[in-house]
């Protein structure tokens, strides 16, 4: 597969999940998930931003989303919870949520980012995603909760990748076996950016 295909594949996988947040919204902090070449996971996943929210926000996501682009909700056959899956433009989508047991921890509030917020910068970075290397497997973009409630994102690259390609993006870190981190930078839209082997 050429690289302009498979390159140009996570940029439009952005646009319709920026598309599926429009629809969706609003909806609680989600994680937007885009693995352009993956076979048999969907290719976009919504997920909560985290585990800490609160098992009626966790589970809210994935009924809005079934809701909301008529797609069937589903409980998890593996885990309590909940899944919705659909197609949108030829391309696999899904909505799931699958809450911790309960925990004595204070549910996560939600920041300042609106899931609009959330769509505009997957909107934004299609042109950027669209100069990436083949070899780059995923992007994912996440509302923070832990920290200042803004936007951050984690670029997936197999293990070894060379990292130099990215250098006006990122500042490379040694690699670290244990979390896979590879460097640090911040995208074109102004969000922070971890580079990290994955998938």
């Amino acid at each position: 597969m050429s690289r302009e295909h498979r390159s140009s594949a996570l940029g439009e996988l952005l646009a319709i999940a920026a598309s599926v947040l429009d629809a969706t919204g609003p909806a609680p902090a989600a994680t937007v998930t885009c693995l352009p070449h993956e076979r048999f996971l969907p290719a976009i996943t919504l997920t909560p931003a985290s585990l800490w929210m609160s098992v009626e926000e966790q589970f809210a996501l994935p009924r809005l989303v079934a809701e909301r682009m008529g797609w069937p909700l589903q409980p998890l056959s593996t885990a309590d919870g909940y899944a919705s899956t659909g197609t949108l433009e030829g391309v696999r989508v899904q909505a799931l949520a699958a809450p911790l047991p309960s925990t004595s921890r204070t549910p996560l509030a939600r920041g300042k980012v609106t899931t609009a917020e959330h769509a505009d910068p997957l909107r934004a970075l299609v042109d950027w995603a669209a100069s990436l290397p083949t070899a780059v497997t995923g992007l994912e973009v996440r509302e923070d909760l832990d920290g200042a409630g803004q936007l951050t994102a984690r670029l997936i690259v197999p293990r070894g990748f060379d990292v130099s390609p990215l250098n006006e993006v990122i500042m490379p870190v040694p690699a670290d076996d244990w979390s896979g981190l590879r460097g640090a930078g911040i995208l074109p839209t102004g969000h922070a950016l971890t580079i990290s082997e994955g998938r």
